[in-house]
């Protein structure tokens, strides 16, 4: 008899996935540690972003205007075509544990490249990156039982596939 999908599952995206606006791109300029203006390939972000450039957070004013070493970073020298992504991605899944149940993988594949990220609680523990010719990743969980109450979520960052593309769709399944 075959399992049903309630016991495979703990949490998965509908069918067909979450469409997820761009939410990162690169500088098109490089930007020196003391810089107070950014300069973007694409606009994709809005006045009061926090952003991630290499390890360092800043946070986005009016038009190019930038708050640097936000959330306990350092300002940092990054170079033109450093990646820029959206401070915590877009969560496409989450799930609510009750102590009960155990988790073992978690899987997640996008319509185009993306980076991956899986959260505990309010903080991204894992990335990954997906690439063209594997548009889809697993993070082995280890067959974790999440503390009562533990929120697991998974987030996505993409560029687009090109300069055209402002959105895609994403999916990701919890496996018990």
């Amino acid at each position: 008899m075959a399992a049903s999908i309630d016991t495979l599952f703990s949490a998965a995206t509908g069918d067909p996935g979450e469409n997820v606006d761009k939410n990162a791109t690169y500088l098109s300029a490089k930007l020196s540690a003391d810089g107070e203006s950014i300069s973007l390939e694409d606009s994709v972000f809005s006045e009061g972003d926090y952003l991630i450039i290499d390890s360092e957070v800043v946070l986005l004013g009016a038009g190019t205007a930038i708050t640097r070493g936000q959330k306990d970073t350092t300002p940092a020298t990054h170079s033109e075509g450093s990646s820029v992504r959206l401070w915590g991605g877009t969560e496409i899944l989450s799930n609510t544990f009750d102590a009960t149940e155990g988790l073992s993988v978690i899987r997640a594949r996008g319509d185009i490249e993306a980076w991956y990220g899986i959260g505990i609680g309010t903080t991204v523990k894992y990335v990954c990156q997906a690439d063209p010719e594997r548009l889809e990743i697993f993070f082995p969980m280890t067959q974790i039982t999440p503390e009562n109450a533990d929120v697991v979520f998974v987030t996505v960052w993409h560029w687009g596939s090109s300069k055209e593309d402002k959105s895609a769709n994403f999916h990701a399944c919890m496996y018990k």
